[in-house]
């Protein structure tokens, strides 16, 4: 992917970041309306940098660019989401 991008942590961990799916990871996420959805991980980052996961069954991708998930606006998930994109 063109557009990938690498981050150093403060305690020495890489993450990556990339501007839209790989192939075979869009293709397992993109699922027809009502076909059941494999649980996905989701990662972010609370506001003192520390990772934070969690399970959803509701994320669809529609583009390689772009993703779709139920979740509630008192979810960490959410809060998140909203405040690094």
């Amino acid at each position: 992917m063109a557009d990938e991008q690498s981050e150093q942590t403060p305690g020495g961990e890489q993450w990556r970041s990339a501007s839209e799916l790989p192939p075979d990871v869009f293709a397992a996420l993109h699922k027809p309306n009502r076909a059941i959805n494999p649980v996905t991980i989701v990662a972010t980052v609370d506001s003192d940098r520390r990772p934070r996961t969690a399970p959803f069954g509701s994320l669809r991708a529609i583009t390689p660019q772009l993703l779709r998930l139920a979740c509630g606006d008192y979810h960490d998930t959410y809060v998140n989401l909203c405040r690094d994109g």
